[in-house]
């Protein structure tokens, strides 16, 4: 039978100590899968405008860039490119990192002022200056946004344009084996409403692992939980994913140029004795999945077709998450559903591999992402992509200049290639990372791509289309990013609501900004939105205007003091737990009942719940020994969708 939407997230956020994953389904059709069309798709329009236009900027002085697209055997440089405003003046910042002259990575920095539509330099203090920029989000909660690079460590802004560069936060194994760091999911993987790394190992050997697992312990530090992840494959991850899929409320991918044999996939299987999730590999997709063909049994999981990107949105009219890799020379599509495996989108779908202009060979797609391209109300597929070879290393194996490739939805898992029609068939050269984000402020997806000996792209969006406007969230008792939270648009009242999920977006060198874009066709304004936040809580606001983005803040129901959450362990320090109840309309509603236990872990709740006045109070009394203390909220009965976490040190 066919879930709601609400039944779908209580799937998804109730986690639970029991949690199991089911065992593979061989008809998945069961879940309710809504029915593909047979007809052929709709015709696009048959202009995008302009589509999306290159913004030029200059390299510094000692800076030399490669001939654009040509892969020179001189230039052995990987880049990517993230932004954000990291000095809040309402200019975002572009920060370009490359392998510009090996093996000495150099990071560039730009201000792209919207005023002119231009790109100026930025001059960037304080920040590790031999690493690459991978993502540009505040990490502690301060309201600022901070700098997570490749080697891999985290530059904390203090404000005024300082920063303050913390040590790697992962060791190399050994001396022969430097640490490379190609992808990197920020997601909050023990729900304790702080945001946690899972970053991407690039060497390559029998005893590499692919995976480590950061979870933040304190407010600037994080702790290396890897062991929570059995089968760790080998290494060689370009992109990482987190996010639900299938049964799961949690999945964690590596995607990987190994070729290996073992599990790419690690789903949640419960929590351990201290109340953090335990991952195990698996495989959801099926032995019959295209991309196994004609060989199936060479090829037992996802793994050996070496995955280079993935994404998740939702494409149909069911409840589930659809998953996007990109798989050597294919665009594969697989469909969520209530049960392994998933399966995959059929070839008529339109949903299909690009040739390259020169060869007429297959592209080989790297970073994917689902955003309205043309703001009509369906999540289009942009890829970038780019070759594995240049012609003084394999000349049998080069495929040649290659570039970007939007396909439009025409609805019903129906696509069709648009790529020329947006002008990204001029971006030729050798694209690897893709970042989404809205560097204008106007409401509209705009592109950074990064490559492989070719310089970074930034390509603003002028695709003409429908109106729109962004949503950045900030979470307060949900993570900063509101990363993981479920926004249902109702463009006029009585319409169908879109759908949209923060943080689907897996690229290699590059976080993008998790931004919610929604397409309004011809409307001005959306009439309602509904945020479901990873707390649980449940946020509806009104009348938003296009043509800008819109930041939205969850209340701070509850809080934590002292807010670093970390106590002596002497057994006389308190925590204090403060919640504060609040209606389906936002406003107080104190006569909830509130009840706190603690579910895992050490510690002493004094007494019960309180109520004074239109809040809830607790206190928790620290233990003589240390440790950590998981916390479970309850509003009327129901349990909140974050468990906060104290330290006794």
């Amino acid at each position: 039978m066919k879930r709601t939407l609400p039944a779908l997230l209580a799937t998804v956020f109730a986690c639970t100590a029991d949690e199991v994953t089911p065992p593979d389904d061989p008809d998945p059709m069961r879940c309710g899968l809504a029915r593909l069309d047979p007809s052929p798709a709709p015709a696009p329009p048959s202009s995008f405008g302009e589509g999306f236009v290159r913004v030029p900027w200059t390299p510094p002085a000692g800076v030399a860039l490669p001939p654009t697209g040509l892969m020179s055997g001189d230039f052995h440089g990987l880049t990517g490119a993230v932004a954000g405003d990291l000095d809040d003046d309402g200019d975002p910042e572009v920060l370009m990192g490359a392998v510009w002259s090996a093996p000495r990575t150099v990071p560039v920095a730009f201000t792209y002022r919207r005023a002119t539509r231009t790109l100026v330099p930025y001059a960037l203090a304080d920040v590790r200056p031999a690493a690459m920029p991978m993502a540009l989000l505040d990490l502690d909660g301060d309201g600022r946004r901070d700098v997570l690079d490749n080697t891999p460590s985290v530059s904390w802004n203090l404000g005024a344009g300082r920063f303050d560069v913390g040590a790697p936060l992962v060791a190399p194994r050994d001396a022969t084996h430097p640490l490379q760091v190609m992808g990197a999911a920020v997601w909050d993987v023990d729900r304790d409403g702080w945001l946690d790394l899972v970053v991407g190992l690039r060497e390559c050997c029998a005893t590499c692992r692919a995976y480590a697992l950061l979870l933040r312990t304190g407010p600037r530090t994080f702790t290396d939980r890897s062991e929570l992840i059995d089968d760790n494959p080998r290494g060689g991850a370009y992109t990482v994913l987190a996010t639900p899929l299938g049964p799961s409320p949690m999945v964690l991918a590596t995607f990987s140029n190994c070729g290996t044999p073992e599990a790419m996939f690690h789903t949640q299987r419960g929590l351990d004795d201290g109340g953090l999730p335990h991952f195990a590999g698996f495989d959801p997709t099926r032995p019959s999945a295209a991309y196994r063909q004609p060989r199936p049994a060479e090829c037992p999981n996802l793994g050996c077709r070496a995955p280079m990107g993935a994404a998740v949105t939702w494409l149909d009219d069911d409840d589930f998450l659809d998953l996007a890799v990109s798989i050597n020379a294919r665009h594969e599509v697989f469909r969520g559903s209530c049960a392994w495996p998933l399966p995959d989108l059929p070839a008529q779908s339109g949903y299909t591999e690009v040739r390259a202009v020169e060869t007429a060979r297959a592209q080989i797609p790297w970073g994917v992402a689902f955003v309205d391209v043309d703001r009509d109300g369906r999540p289009d597929a942009v890829h970038v992509h780019g070759d594995d070879f240049i012609p003084d290393e394999d000349r049998a194996r080069f495929i040649g200049v290659q570039h970007p490739t939007v396909h439009w939805n025409a609805g019903s898992l129906r696509f069709v290639d648009v790529t020329a029609r947006t002008g990204l068939d001029r971006e030729r050269g050798h694209g690897r990372s893709l970042w989404t984000g809205d560097l204008d402020g106007d409401g509209d997806v705009d592109l950074l791509v990064g490559g492989h000996r070719d310089a970074p792209r930034v390509l603003r969006n002028e695709v003409t289309g429908g109106r729109g406007l962004a949503l950045a969230l900030h979470g307060t008792v949900s993570n900063p990013a509101g990363l993981g939270a479920t926004v249902r648009v109702w463009v006029t009242e009585g319409s169908a609501p879109q759908r949209h999920f923060v943080g689907a977006v897996a690229s290699p060198h590059a976080v993008s900004e998790p931004l919610v874009f929604v397409g309004l066709g011809p409307h001005d304004r959306a009439a309602r939105v509904e945020i479901t936040w990873p707390s649980g809580h449940v946020q509806t606001v009104t009348a938003l205007d296009a043509g800008r983005v819109h930041t939205v803040t969850e209340p701070a129901f509850l809080t934590v003091d002292p807010p670093s959450r970390h106590a002596p362990a002497d057994a006389r320090s308190t925590v204090t737990v403060t919640v504060r109840p609040l209606g389906p309309d936002g406003t107080p509603a104190p006569d909830t009942p509130v009840t706190l236990a603690i579910t895992h872990g050490t510690g002493t709740l004094e007494a019960p719940m309180r109520r004074d006045g239109d809040r809830w109070i607790a206190t928790l009394r620290a233990p003589a020994t240390p440790g950590s203390a998981r916390l479970e909220v309850r509003l009327d009965g129901r349990p909140l969708t974050v468990w906060p976490r104290v330290w006794w040190d």
